[in-house]
Formats: structure tokens, sequence, C-alpha cells
């Protein structure tokens, strides 16, 4: 009698580890992937909040027409709200500064910016009752409380603090 080629016996637990191998090859492809993914997006938007603090301490600058002595005193905070698609939403850039005004008086104060307009400064009053007034004070309440959070160590969701140097950013302003 003849006997027909046997069928090669597959082994369960070969099956099985081979499988597990593959598993754990993909989570370790994963992982890589989303930590490189990670440091090029918190990169990205490292320069971002560089360029927005940047461009809005030029405005400072220019806008209050301050002499060549603009300094930036300390760090400069930047606050951005994004939104779940990662796009700003909201931000508020704080710039404490020091310099010479045109007609030859010291200006010194922090100040705040939504977005890339020019607010007004951190504890600036304004006695009139109008509604820029009231506008500057909501301003004034929602940065105090994000900067009392983050100061506490807490977060507020959807929003990211970041903090740039004054040295570096008068630098790149061509100030230092």
């Amino acid at each position: 009698m003849q006997r027909g080629k046997e069928k090669p016996r597959i082994d369960r637990w070969e099956v099985i580890r081979i499988f597990c191998l593959c598993f754990a090859g993909l989570l370790v492809i994963l992982f890589i992937w989303k930590l490189v993914l990670g440091v090029s997006i918190r990169r990205e938007a490292r320069m971002e909040v560089q360029w927005m603090a940047q461009e809005n301490a030029e405005t400072l600058k220019d806008e209050a027409n301050l002499s060549e002595d603009f300094q930036i005193r300390g760090k400069v905070t930047v606050l951005i709200h994004r939104g779940d698609d990662g796009n700003i939403l909201k931000s508020y850039t704080l710039i404490p500064y020091s310099g010479v005004g045109a007609a030859g008086e010291q200006m010194t104060g922090t100040a705040i910016f939504r977005g890339r307009t020019y607010e007004m400064d951190w504890g600036a009053g304004n006695e009139e009752e109008d509604a820029r007034s009231m506008w500057q004070e909501s301003v004034m309440e929602e940065v105090a409380w994000l900067t009392v959070r983050f100061n506490s160590g807490e977060t507020e969701e959807g929003w990211e603090r970041f903090e740039v140097d004054a040295k570096e950013l008068m630098e790149e302003m061509g100030s230092a």
C-alpha cells in the first residue's frame, strides 16, 4: 500500500507565538511613530508660539512708539486654546516690557495681546464704562484666571501655556 503524503501538523502554540510577536512588533512601531510625530508637533507648536510672541513684541514696540531702549523684561507668556482639530481658537500673549516713549517718558508694563491685537496693559484701568472697557475687563479676568490656574500647577482643558525667553526674543527682533 502506498501511503499518501502526510499533512504537516500545525502547532497551535507556534501560531500563537508568531501572532504575539507580530502584534508586539506592531505596537513598538506605533509607539515610535507616535513619539516622533509628537516631537514634531511640539516643535511646530513651539515655532508658532515663538513667531506669535515676536510679532506681538514688534507690534508693541512700533505702536507704543518706543525707542531703541525697548526691552522685554522676563519671560513672555503665551496662552493658547486649541480646538479638537488642533487649530488655535484663542490666544493671549503677555509681554513684560520697558522703554522710552517718543516724548521721553519711561514706559513700563505688561502688554496683553489677544491673538495679534493689542488689548491693554495688565492692570491698566479705564474709568469710562463703555463697551471697550467692559471688553478689556473680561479679557483681564480670563487672563488672570488662566494665569492663576497655570501658576498653581493646574491646567485647563484645551489651553496650553508656553514661555518664550526674553533674550532669545530680543535677539530674533535684532534688539539684543
